[in-house]
């Protein structure tokens, strides 16, 4: 049996399936980014000390900026980091368009509304295989044609990935 390319499938993203992160999407651990996670940590320390000393959202900004500038940049401790930027965001980031700041753009153009600091913490890691918390590239390696196949035309926020 040879199996087809899923490249036309609106659920394929550079040779990995989405299927499941998008029934479930945070549900399985082993693919959120490292990188975020990372991230998210230092920003949980932070917000814990703050909670404990009582200081602003001010203060906890400022002395947040200064930890991002100690810390090791994004994508220094993932070897597959690719910052985001030209090209088609929509095949990297996760098989769907993305707009600046890397949120999901669905049909009609309507980015998913901001999550706060957490949505900030996905755009400063600006990794192209970012989707949300998760990297494509920790998602199943697709198969070929299968019976979820869904017709990238087919798929909203998809044109830009038509070949």
């Amino acid at each position: 049996m040879l199996r087809m390319p899923g490249d036309r499938c609106a659920l394929y993203a550079v040779g990995h399936c989405l299927h499941a992160e998008r029934l479930n999407p945070g549900l399985e651990t082993n693919w959120h980014c490292r990188e975020l996670v990372r991230y998210v940590a230092a920003y949980d320390l932070l917000m814990e000390q703050g909670e404990r000393f009582s200081l602003s959202m001010d203060e906890l900004g400022g002395m947040w900026q200064g930890r991002c500038a100690t810390m090791p940049a994004p994508g220094a401790g993932c070897t597959a980091f690719a910052p985001r930027g030209g090209g088609c965001k929509g095949c990297g980031g996760g098989g769907r368009t993305q707009d600046e700041k890397g949120r999901a753009e669905e049909e009609g153009g309507a980015a998913d509304p901001p999550d706060g600091a957490f949505t900030d913490l996905v755009a400063a890691i600006g990794c192209m295989y970012s989707m949300d918390h998760a990297c494509v590239l920790l998602m199943p390696v697709c198969e070929g044609r299968c019976q979820r196949f869904v017709p990238r035309e087919s798929a909203p926020g998809s044109a830009c990935c038509k070949k």
